[in-house]
């Protein structure tokens, strides 16, 4: 038996949606596509004092979460996998986004492996220009436990 099956997984991005917007954050879709639409506005909070950049670490992070999900949405098993390689590069001429922005995160599952996931994440502001890209390497090797469970 399936117990996280598709319903739960839009359930879940239903409350991700409600915390969000409850936070000042941004907004999340799932397309027919397979691209998880993640926005986001800069919170002062997280910002370098003084300059009010956005860390990239944090940027990092977004792209982290925001790849994890649009995994879990496209594996049938909804295997959250272990990061193993993720890294982020801006746009050639950017600076990082400072507080107030609007950024678009554009996340895909490239290829669901039997053990590994590769998956994309493209940053764009408001008016689609391009911020920063991403890719996100996951073991999906989740053992037999979740094989069981889950219907893997």
């Amino acid at each position: 038996a399936r117990f996280l099956g598709s319903r739960s997984f839009s359930h879940e991005l239903e409350a991700k949606h409600v915390q969000q917007v409850t936070q000042g954050g941004g907004f999340t879709a799932f397309g027919d596509d397979g691209t998880l639409t993640f926005e986001y506005r800069v919170p002062e909070r997280v910002c370098f004092r003084g300059d009010s950049y956005l860390p990239l670490s944090v940027l990092l992070a977004i792209v982290d979460e925001v790849t994890s999900w649009a995994s879990v949405g496209v594996d049938p098993a909804r295997r959250p996998g272990v990061s193993i390689d993720l890294n982020a590069a801006l746009a050639a001429g950017r600076v990082p986004p400072r507080a107030g922005d609007h950024l678009v995160f554009l996340a895909r599952s490239r290829r669901m492996g039997r053990t590994l996931g590769f998956q994309t994440c493209e940053v764009r502001t408001g008016s689609g220009e391009l911020v920063a890209t991403a890719r996100h390497t996951k073991l999906l090797d989740m053992g037999r436990a979740w094989g069981i469970a889950f219907g893997a």
